[in-house]
Formats: C-alpha cells, sequence, structure tokens
C-alpha cells in the first residue's frame, strides 16, 4: 500500500520524521521552489518525492493576486498529474492548497482523501493571501467529500463541522511539542 501526500513543509516534516519505518510507501507531491530536494532525499530516504517545476514562477517573482492564482493553478494541474501517477490507497491534503489537487486525483477512483488543516485559509489575512475567497469556497466545497479531516484545535474543529458541512467532528491533534521536565 502507499499514500500520497502534498505539503506545507512545516508540520509535514515532523510528521515524515514520526513516521520513519512505515509499512507504506509514502510519496510526496511538492513545488521544487524554496524546497532542497538533495536535504530532503537524504533525510527521508525512505519518501519518493515529486518536485514539482512551477514555470510561471520564473516569469516573475511578484505575488499580485492574478500571479499568484495562475501559479495556483499550475500547481493544481502539476501535482493532480503526479498524484495520479501513484497508485496510492489514501491522499493526504495538507492545507488548502494541497486540497483541490487531492480531491480531483481521488475522483477517478474514490480514493480517500485525509485533509490536514493546519489554518483556515479564509482567515488567514489579505496580506498572506488575496485569494481568501477562493480558499473559503474550495474547503467549503471539498471538505464534505473528504474521508477524514485532522485540525490542531477544537473550536477549528467546530467551524469544519458546522460552517463548512465536514460530515463529522474532525480529530483533533494538537501540534505542541512535547513538554521537557
Amino acid at each position: 500500500p502507499s499514500h500520497l501526500e502534498t505539503f506545507d513543509p512545516k508540520p509535514l516534516l515532523n510528521e515524515l520524521a514520526e513516521e520513519k519505518n512505515t509499512a507504506y510507501e509514502r510519496h510526496l507531491v511538492l513545488p521544487a521552489y524554496n524546497n532542497d530536494r538533495e536535504y530532503l532525499e537524504e533525510r527521508f530516504p525512505d519518501v519518493h518525492f515529486h518536485m514539482l517545476e512551477i514555470r510561471s514562477r520564473a516569469v516573475s517573482d511578484r505575488q499580485t493576486p492574478v500571479l499568484k492564482a495562475i501559479r495556483y493553478f499550475e500547481f493544481v494541474r502539476l501535482a493532480e498529474r503526479a498524484a495520479k501517477s501513484v497508485d496510492a490507497d489514501l491522499y493526504v491534503a495538507h492545507d488548502a492548497t494541497a486540497l483541490l489537487p487531492a480531491m480531483w486525483a481521488s475522483a477517478a477512483d474514490r480514493t480517500p482523501v485525509l485533509y490536514r488543516a493546519h489554518e483556515l485559509f479564509s482567515e488567514a489575512g489579505r496580506e498572506i493571501s488575496p485569494l481568501l475567497g477562493l480558499w473559503k469556497r474550495l474547503e467549503k466545497r471539498y471538505v464534505r467529500k473528504c474521508a477524514s479531516i485532522i485540525v490542531p484545535e477544537i473550536h477549528r474543529a467546530q467551524i469544519y463541522r458546522d460552517e463548512y458541512g465536514a460530515r463529522e467532528l474532525p480529530a483533533v491533534v494538537r501540534n505542541i511539542p512535547p513538554v521537557r521536565s
């Protein structure tokens, strides 16, 4: 069995470190920019990395809403193609950016999708994301179709169930490091 993840590096790197020596193959789809492939492959030799070259980033590194939308939809198209190339038993989408390609890839064979909602993108703030309306519509549409959802705190779980229409209250896995005594 295998599972495929798309990712925001911070929470996922911790998850990868905790899940070493699993009984299933792990594949990660991620943008090539801002990611050091050699470092990732050395640190996680049991993970298959699918690095996506987002060509629209080479045109301009400006962060306008239009350019962000173009880059995102290029990522979606490439990530969906990479995801479909893996015979996955589970897709794991880390945050809203990964939800769309995971859901589209799962549509053909109804592979379950686990959504790791680290934050509510639609409430991140306009300076962080000029595409807030897109994230809210995307989450509201696809959260209902996820096999499971994991969030870092109970209030977010309630929002996903009550406002976004999750089938059940998402599981809460707090992202607090262990206390050292």
